[in-house]
Formats: structure tokens, sequence, C-alpha cells
């Protein structure tokens, strides 16, 4: 008998082959065995929470009305376009935002016939699937996003899923994540870790370093100080909007976002120093400049004084007084009296160098340690 003839005697219109009816109608329920290969991964999407995936998904059942013993071959490979006109599952994903079939060339189905009435149905797929993130402790989170396989048109007591007993979920070799890592697969569960993180966090350090070098320029040069830290917080702030918008907007705070904030109050704290600094020295110098004009104005009174008593002398022929002024020494006094008023403004400078990495490094242990328990 030919394969034509052969098919034809089991699905054919004199087959009374009914593809409206589930196998064992009226009795237990079919079980269909599944199992997936992912082929890669093209994108994980936080924004929009959903992933893209592209899989080979194969289903296995029983029909006993498809058992043969007049046919020599175990299994037969057939055209997947007589899947129509047999009973299949009616399969979906719960939380498929997307999908499609390959059809490059010819449709990638594949169909089996074996003799015990067992049928093997496997298709290639793109899918776009739903993932609900919980963004708490981003980057640090570690998410589960879930393949959801159900029946749509059938109850448990008619149709049942089961995965392979034996490697049900197998992975590509060569399935590689550019910005993310696949950390642990199992039966219904896909997890990934984040590994941009680290680059975001040692990103915002050296932000945060880097405002720390105006505590070594000197307060007289304002321009390199302002610009510096100027610089830095409209370059933190660009930043910290580019990360906003490619997460989803939640009503929680994200590790992130404590992260960031902090970051930018450093950075900002340490625009803040250098005003102090700036406001103690102009004070310094206004006191040392209102100070020599007062020494001015005593020294001219002084002589002031001398050509009246000249004159009185001159008139009674007496000596006149001598006004001794010594100008080396008015000058070491004034630039002690000018430095020990701008050693107050350079303290805090030299405060600042001490005190704001030992605040930041005291912050750093706080997160961390709070947010790797929290995780765990």
């Amino acid at each position: 008998i030919s394969p034509s003839d052969f098919l034809d005697k089991l699905v054919g219109v004199k087959s009374k082959y009914d593809t409206r009816i589930r196998p064992n109608f009226k009795g237990p329920p079919v079980n269909v065995n599944v199992s997936i290969l992912m082929h890669s991964i093209s994108s994980i999407s936080s924004a929009s929470m959903d992933f893209k995936i592209n899989i080979f998904l194969r289903q296995r059942w029983n029909d006993p009305r498809l058992e043969y013993h007049g046919f020599e071959d175990p299994h037969l490979a057939v055209d997947a376009a007589l899947l129509e006109s047999f009973w299949h599952p009616s399969l979906f994903f719960s939380n498929e935002k997307a999908a499609s079939f390959h059809n490059a060339n010819f449709n990638n189905h594949m169909l089996r016939l074996f003799r015990n009435g067992d049928i093997l149905y496997s298709t290639r797929l793109t899918l776009t699937l739903g993932c609900n993130m919980d963004l708490r402790y981003f980057p640090m989170d570690t998410q589960e996003c879930r393949i959801v396989i159900e029946s749509y048109g059938y109850s448990i007591e008619d149709l049942q899923f089961h995965w392979e007993k034996h490697n049900p979920v197998q992975v590509d070799k060569q399935l590689e994540l550019p910005q993310f890592m696949l950390h642990r697969l199992k039966t219904g569960t896909c997890t990934s870790g984040y590994s941009t993180g680290k680059e975001l966090y040692c990103m915002y350090v050296l932000y945060v370093l880097q405002s720390w070098v105006s505590f070594w320029i000197h307060h007289d040069s304002a321009p390199a100080r302002v610009a510096l830290g100027i610089t830095t917080v409209l370059t933190m702030t660009t930043q910290s909007g580019n990360i906003g918008e490619a997460l989803p907007k939640v009503s929680y705070v994200k590790a992130i976002d404590i992260w960031i904030s902090t970051c930018l109050i450093f950075v900002f704290a340490a625009l803040l120093e250098y005003a102090i600094v700036n406001v103690l020295a102009r004070q310094c110098h206004d006191i040392f400049a209102g100070c020599g004009r007062s020494r001015r104005k005593v020294a001219f009174i002084h002589l002031f004084s001398l050509c009246q008593s000249d004159v009185f002398h001159c008139l009674h022929n007496s000596p006149s007084p001598h006004l001794t002024i010594d100008p080396e020494s008015q000058a070491i006094k004034k630039d002690a009296v000018h430095h020990r008023c701008l050693r107050h403004a350079q303290r805090v400078d030299t405060i600042s160098r001490i005190a704001f990495p030992i605040v930041f490094m005291f912050f750093n242990l706080f997160y961390w340690f709070t947010f790797i328990a929290l995780r765990q």
C-alpha cells in the first residue's frame, strides 16, 4: 500500500475520522507533553516589561484513532498541512503580546505520525511575552519571566499539558544576551539578572570623585571650580533622565533612584562648599581692605597734627616733634592678619577633602548592606 493510500485510509473522507472530537471522548483527558528549545532571546525591555524570544515548540500527544499496523514504517514524516486533518490541542501563550510563525521559503512546521497513535508536532515561533517586573532593587534585581502555556478551548477535564520528563526546556549553546545574564532556567520559569548595573554604579562613583577635584583647586580660581561643579551636575541630571526613560513609571522608589539622588546631593554639596569658601575669602579681603583704609586715615591725622605742632613750635622757637613710621613692619603685620584670615577659608577645603570621602564611604556601606539583605 502506498503512503498516499494509507493516509487516505487513515484520515480520509471514508475513515470516519472527526477532527471536531478529541481523542478518548468522554474518557480520561488527553495528555500533551510539551518541550521548548530556546533558540534566541532578542530583547528584554524593562520599559515595556516584556521579552522577545525565538523558540521551537514541540507537542506530543496520543490519538488512538490514528494507530496503524498495515504500514511497515514505525513512523511517518508527513506534510504539516495534514495537521488540519487531525485533532490537535488548542495551545496558546496566556502572557503573549505578539506572535508570529516563521515561513521563510516554507512554513517551519514538522509533523510525524507513530504506529501507536502518537503525534509529534513541532513549529518555530517568535513570541513577545509580557513579564511583570519588580524594579524596587534595580539594577541589583533578579526578574522571573515566564512562558505560560494554556489550553484555550478545553478544561483540565479534557486536556492537560505536561512538560517532558527529560530536558523540557533546552537552550541553544550559542545563545547570548548582550545586556543581560541568563541566571537560571527551570520548567516554566526564566530568571534573568542585569549586568549593566555595575557600569551604572561605577559611572556615578566617578562623577562624585570628579566633583571632589575642586577641593584641591585654589579658591581664587572661581571659573575652574564653578565650571567643574556645574558641568558634573548637568551631566548627572542628563544621565539620570536617560535611565528614567528606559524604565517604566512605577509608584515606588527604586534602589537606583536612591543611589542617583544621593550621588547628586554629594556633587551639589561640593559645589555649595565652594560657595562657602568663596564667601569667607571675600569677607577676609573686605576686612583687610577696610583695615588698610583706616590705617591711611590715622596716618593722615597724625601728619596733619604734626604740621599744626610745627607751626606752633616755630612761632615759639621750640624744636618740633618727629613722627616715625616703619613701612616694612606695617606690611608684615598686614600680611600676617591677611594670611590668618584666609586660613579659615582654606580650612574648609582641607576638612572637605577628608569629610566627603568618609561620609560617602559610610553611605556605600549602608546602601549595599541594606539592599543586599533586602534582596535575600
